[in-house]
């Protein structure tokens, strides 16, 4: 029988995987799987379902609501067409051509079989809730050999030991998470991790130095994230840094801010040691107490490669002085974001972003937050009485004489008018929200002059401000999260 173009199964395969199955990413980064584009396809012909079913079941999860209602016997009669798995509860499935694997609690014991069966595994996530599951399947991780993604999360001590073996056997491994493992005093590593570029310590190094001493295994290392929580041995790092990876271009320090004490978070002089402890850095992301002049310095000395700059601070200070230095000083920053714990910047402070030309002509993505936005605060921040004057060059004039945004859904009207000058639109939560509403005269400047300076940019993609989010049309703009 002669088959058209359309109904070749290379060519039908060839669209099907081109065919989207999650939706485009909210303004947060979020997707939710919908392969109803995929589905509809399948009903085409015989020819178009059976080469397109398998791909529906491409990716499992079975957290997802989606998937929760799947009866299990289809399950499991499909589980061999899963590719990127993700599991947490016991059930036994029958894949055997896995690239990615996360499985949690319960469901290790019951799915060893998948370890055995699976040894062309590149990504694995593993979470125990204690040591005794780590043991249990001990075996079948010596048999995934081939791992390039790697994440273990363990509740308690796992077998040390082992753990280390398993990853040094994984010589290709490119990107490796570490969550929550406690008690490393010291580790033997039996060979350099000569692939790694990526490191995630995303546990209290305090109670694991240890695991400081793996950045020394990795010679060609370009990332490297840590918590600055109880007691970071910040200087072992910055040296280990310097000392071993010369190839190190970004670092990370964010895993702390829920808990509000500076006393937790590394002080300028463990900053400035990170800071030099690399001739090039082109991605920082730090919290810390205030932004000052000595770490602006020390991250200006980077202008010519810096491109991320994000900074969460807990303290007031000259900050937003020290930000704009960077935004003006700095021409390839792409993503720029500012944010203080405790909304402490009163708008007028905000404006000292602006008093430069920016040099980042690259920018891409700006976000600001902390401003305070309700006129009571303005009083304690010292320009209360311009709470009542009437500013000139509010978009909106003589509205009562006064600078104060009388009508929300007007000031979001006036601000629509330069977005929509331009071809862009606010996202997500508006200017009528009560809580976030930017109400006096000085913000009312802050945002404007923002909006007119970023509008006109030529790459910039997205900016926030507080909860507010304005966005280019058409553009794939996802807001900064810390």
């Amino acid at each position: 029988m002669h088959l058209s173009m359309a109904n070749l199964p290379e060519i039908v395969y060839r669209i099907g995987v081109a065919i989207p199955l999650f939706t485009k990413p909210d303004i947060n980064g979020d997707s939710s799987f919908a392969p109803q584009d995929l589905i509809a396809c399948t009903q085409v012909c015989r020819t178009w379902y059976s080469v397109l079913t398998p791909l529906r079941w491409y990716y499992f999860d079975d957290r997802a609501k989606y998937f929760q209602k799947v009866p299990l016997p289809l399950l499991q009669a499909n589980s061999r067409h899963f590719r990127y798995l993700t599991l947490s509860s016991p059930v036994a499935l029958r894949s055997t051509l896995l690239r990615e694997l996360v499985i949690y609690g319960e469901s290790l014991i019951a799915n060893m079989d998948l370890l055995h069966k699976n040894p062309q595994l590149e990504s694995l996530g593993l979470f125990f809730l204690d040591d005794i599951a780590y043991r249990e399947i001990q075996t079948a991780l010596d048999t995934t050999l081939q791992l390039r993604t790697l994440r273990v999360f363990c509740g308690r001590h796992p077998n040390i030991d082992h753990l280390v073996q398993f990853i040094s056997n994984n010589t290709q491994l490119q990107d490796l998470e570490l969550i929550d493992i406690a008690g490393v005093d010291k580790c033997v590593w039996t060979r350099p991790l000569m692939h790694l570029k990526d490191l995630r310590l995303n546990t209290y190094l305090s109670t694991s130095p240890g695991l400081v001493d793996l950045i020394r295994q990795c010679p060609n290392l370009e990332s490297i994230s840590f918590h600055a929580r109880f007691g970071c041995p910040a200087e072992t790092i910055a040296r280990n840094v310097q000392e071993c990876c010369p190839h190190l271009t970004s670092i990370r320090c964010l895993e702390g801010t829920s808990h509000r004490n500076r006393t937790w978070l590394l002080c300028t002089q463990e900053i400035l040691l990170l800071l030099a402890a690399t001739p090039r850095l082109v991605h920082f992301e730090m919290e810390m107490v205030e932004l000052n002049a000595e770490i602006s310095d020390a991250l200006v000395a980077h202008a010519q490669y810096l491109e991320t700059v994000h900074i969460y601070v807990e303290g007031m200070g000259d900050t937003l002085v020290h930000g704009g230095k960077i935004l003006a000083l700095c021409p390839n920053l792409k993503s720029f974001a500012l944010a203080s714990a405790c909304n402490a910047w009163a708008p007028k402070d905000g404006l000292a972003l602006l008093e430069q030309p920016w040099k980042s002509t690259g920018l891409e993505s700006f976000w600001l937050d902390g401003i305070w936005y309700n006129g009571d605060r303005d009083d304690i921040a010292g320009d209360y009485e311009d709470f009542f004057e009437a500013d000139p060059d509010d978009l909106e004039k003589d509205r009562g004489g006064c600078g104060v945004v009388m009508n929300q859904e007007s000031e979001l009207k006036e601000t629509g008018k330069i977005l929509s000058r331009y071809g862009w639109e606010q996202k997500g939560r508006t200017c009528s929200d009560d809580h976030d509403a930017l109400g006096s005269r000085y913000a009312n400047q802050l945002l404007r002059r923002l909006l007119q300076r970023v509008v006109v940019m030529p790459k910039v993609r997205g900016v926030s401000v507080n909860k507010f989010n304005f966005v280019k049309k058409g553009s794939s703009y996802r807001r900064i999260a810390f």
